[in-house]
């Protein structure tokens, strides 16, 4: 993933949670956490379990997620010589501390400081990033399934006039191909519970529809095909997909195996040979050991799983 795509993934994650932007920049964001944000990335069980458990108002963190860092470092040196040219001075330590007295920390422990007072936490993000693994795992969590309606143009529907509604079950699969090499694929899968008719790239075909959670006044559902029935439907196309394909990579991966298989042979056999009653054993669980993880990297498989999915609702047939 490029920057562009980083950002573009991560304002989404905050949009999709409803966090406050503070601040938008092309080598930055700052944004308030809301609450959920805050209990997916901030790691703070105790202080939402003691906010659960008093009823007081959540006072969530304040983040700069950081897509540039050198273009923000410079922004930051050159506020810090405007700030020194004019005489200010960003400490805020003589401040009187007001908001934050009357929450409910400070009414147990004393006076606090609001996280507005608090100084900013800087979060670069980059590829494989731990904060961005965050992101992932709560989104993948979050995102797991979906039910959308596509919402109507003509916003004059009658009781008269319901509209009715073709359902899809869509999935995204993700498919691997493992031996001591890996290639993976993603697969968007979706079929009409009405007519069983299975649609590939499902995903994309979305993309220009207006959906939403909410199901819109006047309209009619009508779904024929079962959920079981509809996911084995799935599976098949894709099986039959992946027997279509050219497996001679598979083929290739078993010979290597076999060669190492091979060569670890003739190495511990001299051995074997050569020891006695007491180093014999010990060998042996040795070379076994060496043959399973020789399988374990070279035995090639297919391994399927599912990303994501959910139901979709829509006016039109796709």
């Amino acid at each position: 993933m490029n920057t562009e795509q980083l950002r573009d993934y991560v304002n989404r994650f905050l949009e999709a949670t409803e966090c406050h932007v503070l601040d938008s920049h092309p080598a930055y964001l700052t944004v308030r956490l809301s609450p959920e944000a805050d209990k997916a990335l901030m790691n703070r069980p105790y202080y939402w379990s003691f906010v659960e458990r008093t009823g007081a108002d959540p006072e969530t963190v304040s983040l700069t997620f950081v897509f540039d860092q050198e273009q923000f470092d410079q922004m930051n040196e050159q506020r810090s010589r405007s700030q020194s040219s004019t005489g200010a001075s960003s400490d805020t330590a003589s401040t009187p501390i007001r908001a934050g007295q009357d929450s409910i920390l400070a009414r147990y422990f004393g006076t606090s400081p609001s996280p507005s007072q608090l100084r900013t936490r800087h979060e670069p993000i980059t590829f494989g990033c731990g904060r961005l693994n965050q992101i992932f795992a709560s989104t993948k969590d979050k995102g797991a399934f979906v039910h959308l309606y596509e919402q109507p143009h003509d916003t004059s529907l009658t009781p008269g006039r319901p509209a009715t509604y073709i359902s899809y079950l869509a999935v995204n699969y993700k498919v691997e191909y493992m031996c001591d090499m890996k290639r993976d694929e993603l697969h968007s899968l979706g079929i009409c519970l009405s007519t069983g008719e299975v649609l590939e790239h499902f995903y994309d075909r979305t993309q220009n529809l207006q959906l939403s959670p909410k199901l819109p006044a006047h309209t009619h559902i009508n779904d024929m095909l079962s959920l079981t029935r509809a996911v084995t439907e799935l599976e098949q196309v894709l099986e039959r997909y992946v027997k279509a394909q050219d497996h001679r990579w598979a083929s290739q991966a078993e010979h290597r195996m076999y060669d190492e298989l091979d060569r670890i042979r003739s190495y511990y056999q001299e051995m074997i040979q050569n020891s006695n009653e007491e180093e014999r054993a010990n060998i042996q669980r040795e070379y076994r050991a060496r043959q399973d993880e020789i399988a374990w990297q070279y035995k090639p498989r297919v391994l399927v799983s599912v990303v994501n999915c959910g139901i979709f609702h829509l006016l039109t047939r796709l």
